[in-house]
C-alpha cells in the first residue's frame, strides 16, 4: 500500500472531458465560439491534470480514486467497486491521449492555411 496514492485526479481525468463534451451539447448551435472555448479549455484542462501526475508516477507509486469506498454488503448483494487507477503506462498513454485531443482540438482554430 506504500506504492498508492488516493487521490481524486484519475476521476477528474476521466470526467472532465465527458462533461466538457455534454456542456458543449447544451450550448445552442448559433454560439459557436464558446463551443470552441469550451472544447479548448475542457482539452487543455484534461492535459494539465493529466500532467500534473507526473511527479508521483516517476517515483514508482500508482495513484487511485476508489468510489463506494463505504459500500459494504447489504444483505444478499455483493459489494460494487469501483477503482480508477493510473500506473506508469497507464499515466502515458492518458499523456499521449490527452495531448493529441488538445492538438486536434487546437487545429482548427488556427486558420493558418
Amino acid at each position: 500500500m506504500a506504492d498508492e496514492i488516493q487521490t481524486l485526479k484519475p476521476l477528474m481525468a476521466v470526467l472532465l472531458p465527458v462533461t466538457s463534451i455534454i456542456v458543449a451539447l447544451i450550448i445552442p448551435g448559433c454560439y459557436a465560439q464558446a463551443k470552441k472555448a469550451v472544447f479548448i479549455l475542457g482539452a487543455a484542462a484534461a492535459f494539465c491534470i493529466v500532467a500534473s501526475m507526473l511527479g508521483e508516477i516517476q517515483n514508482g507509486k500508482t495513484l487511485y480514486t476508489d468510489l463506494f469506498p463505504a459500500a459494504s454488503q447489504f444483505g444478499e448483494y455483493p459489494r460494487i467497486n469501483l477503482t480508477f487507477a493510473v500506473d506508469r503506462f497507464g499515466y502515458y498513454y492518458a499523456l499521449l491521449s490527452s495531448f493529441i485531443w488538445l492538438a486536434t482540438t487546437l487545429f482548427p482554430c488556427l486558420n493558418i492555411l
